[in-house]
């Protein structure tokens, strides 16, 4: 099954975006999916993506025609180009990210199983609730993101699952000497030196770096930003400490970020300052880091000055950061997506009941004692999907089997999609809103169908499935 991953994204780029994009199909492909990555045509883009970022792979790419007239028309131009290009690709997958809050919107018409990261909250925003109802899974990369999907938009917790942000620790795992690092990046070789890597923004919590580097000697911390990927490993190598920013004054900084260069100080063997936030301590704990105060200068340039020192816990945490670290590599992170995904295993269905708006009824079958899910218990009609079909398709071969009738593609209203994890089985509910007398159906599955008003139909023998279904739907449209 071929898997297409979506981005609005202008790659190669330094930013930690593009260097995440790369690590993550480099790694879904090492790991055996077939993947193609389709970006927008965009000035000054280029394919080389190995060279440009030291992969393994090369990475398969369709870059799609683009306007490039400014963010918003480019965006909206390659958003009706996936469309054209991905149109008909029966059996496929598609997988995007957040790259931005519209870019995403289209995927969900293209009535392709689809899956997306979320890297931080979201508002319960007209497109977001489009975009999730039908969505088959989500990863994010902390629990602060999960909790906000599952009770911001009602999103199934088997349908989310968390992933933090990665590392490839073949590049990162501290073969460069201390000497030959420094040597290469000009460094003074004695000197105690004190590493940030990263962009230079204040939702980060720059200036707080900014106001401690004046209270210590000079030239003691060392920013590193917009630098070549590939040169990061000397600067790790050259440092006696790292520092990881956050700060109070941003949500996202203070409590939902993912930071890799967070994974790759754990894998380069040095000790590791980080602002004492919740984003922070979903990663390391005081097993693994010190930390100082957000938002405090102070406490930072007074525990950088304390852990030169070389404090005898020193070793420890360098330790036991390098041994957490290999539960984060990106291959790990692939294949826990991949499984999660279950492209080889998972099953796919449809169903639907009818409903008629002007006598509040609903129709539902009665499903025969012999059958594997639900026996005896009224619910939905429907099955699962064959070969290529489409969820519509498949419904409308499953009524025509069970009650003798054929219904239009325009007919089926899309409700939402289901994620049953102990019969794996993925499910896209629909609604028909029509009335049809029972007396011109025939029964070719189940013992049978009835019209039951909605004040009555929790009485039934119901499946589970069914009731919970029936009583969001009632809810929200009733």
């Amino acid at each position: 099954m071929k898997i297409y991953y979506v981005a609005n994204a202008r790659m190669p780029s330094e930013k930690a975006h593009g260097i995440q994009l790369a690590k993550m199909c480099e790694a879904f492909l090492l790991s055996g999916a077939d993947l193609e990555l389709v970006l927008p045509r965009r000035r000054g883009s280029n394919d080389d993506l190995k060279r440009f970022y030291g992969l393994k792979v090369d990475i398969p790419v369709k870059r799609l025609p683009v306007l490039n007239l400014g963010f918003i028309i480019s965006s909206l131009s390659f958003m009706f180009a996936y469309i054209v290009y991905l149109r008909g690709r029966k059996g496929a997958i598609l997988y995007t990210i957040d790259m931005d809050n519209f870019s995403f919107i289209f995927l969900r018409f293209l009535c392709l199983p689809y899956f997306s990261e979320i890297h931080d909250v979201k508002k319960k925003t007209f497109l977001w609730k489009v975009f999730l109802k039908k969505i088959f899974g989500v990863i994010v990369i902390n629990s602060k993101i999960e909790k906000n999907l599952i009770e911001t938009f009602e999103i199934a917790s088997e349908k989310v699952i968390v992933k933090p942000n990665g590392i490839d620790l073949e590049m990162f795992s501290g073969k460069i000497s201390k000497e030959e690092a420094r040597k290469k990046l000009n460094l003074p070789p004695d000197k105690e030196i004190a590493v940030y890597v990263g962009r230079e923004v204040s939702w980060k919590g720059m200036e707080i770096l900014t106001e401690a580097q004046k209270l210590l000697p000079d030239e003691i911390i060392h920013i590193v930003s917009g630098r070549p990927y590939q040169e990061i490993p000397y600067w790790l190598s050259a440092a006696d400490l790292f520092i990881v920013l956050g700060t109070k004054k941003n949500e996202y900084s203070y409590r939902h970020t993912s930071p890799m260069k967070l994974f790759e100080y754990m894998a380069s063997g040095r000790p590791i300052l980080a602002a004492d936030t919740p984003a922070n301590r979903e990663i390391v704990s005081e097993n693994e880091a010190y930390f100082y105060e957000p938002d405090n200068p102070k406490d930072l340039a007074d525990k950088i000055s304390k852990i030169m020192t070389n404090p005898p816990d020193s070793k420890l945490k360098i330790d036991n950061a390098r041994r957490k670290v290999e539960n984060y590599t990106w291959s790990k992170r692939a294949q826990n997506i991949l499984e999660f995904m279950k492209l080889d295993a998972r099953k796919f269905g449809a169903a639907c009941f009818l409903f008629d708006e002007n006598k509040n009824l609903i129709l539902l079958q009665k499903r025969d004692g012999n059958t594997a899910m639900f026996p005896n218990k009224w619910g939905f009609f429907g099955g699962g999907l064959e070969g290529n079909e489409t969820p519509k398709e498949g419904l409308i071969r499953e009524l025509k089997e069970e009650i003798g009738l054929t219904f239009r593609e325009d007919e089926l209203i899309p409700l939402w999609d289901n994620f049953f994890a102990e019969y794996n089985v993925q499910r896209s509910l629909f609604v028909i809103k029509k009335w049809i007398p029972e007396s011109s159906m025939i029964i070719g599955e189940g013992e049978g169908v009835k019209w039951i008003p909605i004040d009555e139909i929790f009485e039934y023998d119901l499946s589970d499935f069914a009731r919970k279904d029936l009583e969001r739907f009632l809810r929200e449209n009733i």
